[in-house]
């Protein structure tokens, strides 16, 4: 039922997915990853009570730290600012890794240190700005490109009078802003021409540089799926994978079959001129 209900959300068909993980759940009451994607389902639909009843008897586990920080958006959704702040603090006074670790056994691996932002940015909307500007600085540490904390960030700053640091902040966001408005012109040539690589390519660059490796290496592949010969996938995929041969190994193979398929331009002789 879990497997059928990832396959149906996969392909947009929320209702069958639904179907599927209450089907899981009534026959495992403590099957986390079908409790989570349906509480994830039911936010979706602004019904974040709905989610929370499904997931506040399921905070024991390996899995808890995944499990609070989204009961903590699910209060948040709500008003219930004290008691989402009490979860995002629990979570973000823990190690970055056990965060991690706890996400795993829900299938997902957030590239956001998402308690310590969301926690950040609640301070912010509550007017404690050193206690923002503390955990917002988390956040960034582990992941530059959170977009929320930084603007969060940039909001804390000018409260707390360190306005030279919030100019920047706020310079550097205008910046990424730009370069996310170019998405949405990409976006409708992608839509008007699914074969058109070159607009996944640009929306991949953008997505990696700006708010997400994960997102933009999805771009860069699907330009892949689209034209398995695209010069530009190969040679941006070569690229990335040489970066990261020294974090695993097993990316050097992948480097090397990208850089395989990278058609070298040959100089032209003097004879042919």
């Amino acid at each position: 039922n879990y497997r059928f209900g990832v396959m149906n959300e996969h392909k947009k068909n929320n209702p069958n997915a639904e179907k599927e993980y209450r089907q899981a759940i009534e026959k495992n009451p403590k099957h986390i990853k079908a409790a989570w994607r349906l509480a994830r389902l039911t936010a979706s639909k602004n019904d974040p009570a709905g989610a929370i009843e499904i997931l506040e008897k399921l905070t024991d586990g390996p899995h808890s730290l995944a499990i609070k920080t989204f009961l903590a958006y699910c209060y948040n959704q709500l008003g219930d600012f004290e008691r989402s702040r009490a979860l995002y603090l629990e979570v973000a006074e823990q190690d970055h890794q056990a965060g991690l670790k706890s996400y795993r056994e829900v299938d997902e691996v957030p590239e956001r240190f998402l308690a310590a932002s969301e926690l950040g940015a609640l301070d912010v909307t509550l007017g404690n700005f050193e206690e923002a500007k503390r955990y917002l600085e988390m956040a960034l540490e582990v992941n530059d490109k959170d977009f929320v904390a930084r603007n969060s960030y940039a909001q804390a700053l000018r409260r707390l009078g360190l306005t030279e640091q919030a100019s920047a902040e706020l310079a550097r966001l205008e910046r990424e802003r730009v370069e996310f408005d170019k998405i949405t012109i990409l976006r409708d040539k992608v839509n008007q021409n699914p074969n058109d690589t070159e607009a996944k390519i640009a929306i991949g660059k953008i997505l990696f540089e700006y708010e997400s490796e994960r997102f933009g290496l999805f771009w860069i592949r699907s330009a892949l799926a689209t034209d398995p010969n695209c010069q530009a996938a190969h040679e941006f995929l070569a690229d990335y994978y040489e970066s990261k041969v020294d974090e695993n190994e097993l990316f050097r193979s992948k480097a090397a079959y990208h850089r395989s398929r990278v058609v070298q331009s040959q100089p032209q002789s003097a004879d042919a001129h």
